[in-house]
């Protein structure tokens, strides 16, 4: 049965009219209300208090206009009609209210903190830093083991370049399986769980795993190369006698 255009009763105030309904909000987003209300038809005592921060502002600005120009000449507008006030007016983009609410202490739903961002970015960091560490002993370990295959591919006429490639197409190789399979996997994870429950859902692309491919053969390649490297310019002579 429709509810449009039917009275609500709110206390002792007067009867609105439902104007809409609209779908539940998701929970992950920040507007969260009961009902919306006009402005316009609020008690003027309310509407008249300054200091009244029941509800927050939203204002559109210019695309080409600054916020922090804006924010610092709104700044001491309270001064105007309450002289004695020390409460200051702020602009805060939306796409920030996540992130950035916390320090400045408003009560606002599911609020984030960038700090937690920054936390675990430097973990991911540091873990990349472990695997890079993993891959040189890998490779330290694999072109040992392979010393005496390499003297003898540089007495046969190998080029060192060769000799570099045959030593990294190996982790190039497995790194590459390892993206292959993660594409499809992270694809749906990502798209079926991790965004779900966002009321704004980021596009996944294919660039996305295009450049994260790149960039793991790079840190791959550029890891490895330095005992690739080493190996390869080890003199033979050496490596056979003691081999």
């Amino acid at each position: 049965m429709s509810q449009l255009e039917k009275p609500l009763k709110s206390g002792n105030q007067p009867d609105v009219i439902v104007a809409g309904v609209i779908k539940n909000i998701p929970d992950i987003s920040h507007l969260q209300f009961n009902f919306l209300f006009p402005y316009r038809d609020l008690d003027e005592v309310l509407r008249a208090d300054w200091h009244n921060t029941m509800y927050y502002t939203y204002i559109l600005l210019n695309k080409k206009t600054n916020y922090n120009y804006v924010s610092e000449k709104i700044s001491d507008y309270l001064k105007t009609p309450t002289p004695e006030s020390t409460s200051s007016l702020y602009l805060q983009p939306l796409k920030k209210i996540h992130l950035y609410s916390t320090p400045l202490r408003l009560p606002v739903a599911t609020a984030g903190n960038i700090l937690y961002v920054n936390i675990f970015t430097i973990l991911a960091l540091f873990i990349l830093f472990i695997a890079c560490i993993n891959f040189v002993n890998l490779t330290t370990a694999r072109s040992g083991n392979r010393a005496k295959e390499i003297g003898i591919r540089k007495v046969l006429g190998a080029s060192i370049s060769g000799i570099i490639s045959l030593l990294s197409k190996e982790f190039v190789k497995w790194v590459a399986i390892a993206n292959l399979i993660a594409w499809p996997v992270g694809y749906f994870l990502v798209k079926n769980y991790f965004l779900q429950n966002y009321a704004c859902k980021t596009k996944i692309g294919l660039e996305i795993f295009i450049f994260s491919t790149l960039g793991s053969l790079l840190i791959a390649i550029f890891t490895v190369s330095y005992q690739s490297i080493k190996a390869s310019l080890a003199n033979p002579v050496k490596t056979l006698k003691y081999e």
